[in-house]
């Protein structure tokens, strides 16, 4: 993933029942973006930092939401991004 892409993730990006994210749709040649796998341990993480973040603030609106940034700035040891 670009820096970029990174802290501008949203939670309208993760579709959990696919288990992908889809990012980079300017970027692409095509304008049409492309979608990242997620895997397990990803998958998991976001799932219980989406759990603490509606406990706390309630539903998140995937819209605007730039949460995600925050379980990256917190550090994923062992986790890559980059498949």
């Amino acid at each position: 993933m670009r820096d970029a892409e990174i802290k501008n993730l949203t939670w309208g990006q993760i579709d959990f029942s696919k288990k992908y994210l889809g990012v980079g749709r300017s970027k692409t040649d095509a304008g049409e973006g492309r979608t990242i796998p997620l895997n397990s341990t990803l998958l998991e993480v976001f799932s219980e930092y989406g759990e603490c973040y509606r406990k706390k603030f309630g539903e998140p609106r995937a819209e605007c939401e730039r949460s995600v940034n925050r379980i990256l700035a917190d550090g994923l040891d062992g986790v890559s991004l980059d498949g």
